[in-house]
């Protein structure tokens, strides 16, 4: 008798322990809305705290592809949710079996600025604009149209807003030059392959002494300096033909070589 009732007293309590567990999980659970096939569950440190996670229950070992809206097949049904879980992100079966290699953007030619966007399912794909830029970093960029734009994606709108032939020349600034304090003594000049600005001397402070020399542009110089600075900031690397006066009945000749070279 003594026994059945200290059984029954063993019983009372691990139900009380039971329930006030399970009252501890629903309390710290209560509001928490987990996604994707997540789960509520409680932390094993602190019962008031919980988090959400994906099932640990190990999928079947069936095999019955199915290919998803990501374009990734799964061995089954039960993998595609898990890596939907996993990823925190909507993945639906668009088709039994493994997943093909056709893309539906491959199809698509998008210009203007828009991109490629795949339906929800997966099957089709069209040109869609750029909505907002908030949130991408600065990052300038020269349009084809000559203006700075803060971004590519500022660009993309801009051209497919108004549907124009705008494309991105080159990164940066179109004219880093534009904000730089030139001097009496140096000017700045966008160098052609790296575009950096250079800030370089003026030919005017190259040494004053004449020692004419004649360029493969057709033009004397005072002296190399000259020839080396007027050169630089027309962005032509100008070499020296011979020392002297050009020539006159040579000059156009060599001009005319020069823009064959370029």
């Amino acid at each position: 008798m003594i026994w059945v009732e200290s059984n029954n007293f063993k019983n009372a309590v691990k139900n009380e322990v039971l329930w006030f567990a399970a009252f501890l999980v629903k309390k710290a659970c209560r509001g928490m809305l987990c996604g994707f096939g997540a789960v509520c569950e409680k932390s094993s440190t602190d019962p008031s705290q919980a988090t959400c996670v994906c099932k640990k229950t190990a999928c079947p070992s069936l095999v019955a592809p199915v290919c998803g809206s990501d374009y990734s097949t799964y061995s089954n049904e039960c993998e595609l949710e898990r890596a939907q879980c996993n990823q925190q992100r909507r993945i639906k079966v668009i088709s039994k079996g493994p997943c093909g290699s056709r893309d539906p953007c491959s199809s698509v030619s998008c210009s203007y600025g828009s991109t490629c966007v795949r339906s929800a399912d997966g099957q089709t794909a069209k040109c869609v604009c750029p909505t907002t830029c908030a949130g991408m970093p600065e990052n300038v960029v020269c349009g084809s149209d000559g203006k700075d734009y803060r971004n590519e994606c500022a660009l993309n709108k801009q051209a497919c807003d108004n549907q124009e032939n705008l494309y991105k020349k080159f990164e940066g600034q179109c004219d880093p030059c534009k904000n730089a304090l030139n001097d009496m003594n140096r000017v700045c000049r966008v160098h052609p392959r790296t575009r950096k600005l250079e800030m370089l001397s003026r030919p005017e402070n190259c040494p004053a002494r004449r020692d004419p020399v004649c360029a493969d542009d057709g033009v004397t110089y005072d002296n190399e300096c000259m020839m080396t600075r007027n050169g630089s900031i027309r962005g032509l690397e100008l070499m020296k033909v011979r020392s002297g006066q050009c020539q006159a009945q040579a000059k156009f000749g060599i001009f005319f070589h020069h823009l064959d070279k370029k």
